[in-house]
């Protein structure tokens, strides 16, 4: 009974720091510097680092409540997390290690599935409501300043981690 109890205070501390991490860094951070999406960035290191897929439950958990912080449909933002982590997931199961161009392109290729998947999601809500305002497609420049930002994160996270980790990261399937 203990040990369950904490396991859950570390999942609501850390499901916490998330949300208040992200928050921070969407409202605090410079123009472009607040597009980097921490959350997602996370769960994808955590999936690929750890091999589980346990780190999804903190990522809906994550996903729901920056819902409620976005103006987007309460509930895309949290099923396009999801879907990007798996397309990302089942994307790098080719490589057998990762190394810094890996670790860069799982952060590209994150946040395009991220921003594919949310806005393949609002365009289908807008079709089944038949709302009559348009949806603007996303903006290049935008998109591509938000990927490379975001995969240069995830590369220096790498850094970070082995700086203070001797192991290489390897791949760990599921």
């Amino acid at each position: 009974m203990l040990l369950v109890l904490k396991t859950l205070i570390k999942f609501c501390g850390a499901l916490l720091l998330i949300i208040l991490a992200q928050i921070v860094a969407s409202y605090l951070l410079p123009s472009p510097f607040n597009q980097i999406n921490l959350a997602l960035l996370l769960f994808l290191w955590l999936v690929v680092y750890r091999g589980n897929l346990a780190a999804l439950w903190l990522a809906l958990f994550v996903s729901l409540a920056n819902d409620l912080f976005s103006s987007l449909p309460f509930g895309l933002t949290a099923v396009a997390m999801i879907a990007a982590v798996l397309g990302a997931k089942r994307t790098f199961e080719i490589f057998p290690n990762f190394t810094w161009y890996n670790i860069f392109f799982l952060g590209a290729f994150g946040i395009f599935y991220y921003k594919i998947f949310s806005y393949l999601f609002l365009l289908s809500r807008y079709f089944i409501y038949k709302r009559t305002n348009v949806i603007q497609p996303p903006n290049l420049s935008n998109l591509t300043t938000e990927i490379l930002l975001n995969a240069l994160a995830l590369l220096a996270a790498y850094a970070i981690s082995l700086l203070f980790t001797k192991r290489k990261i390897a791949y760990h399937s599921l």
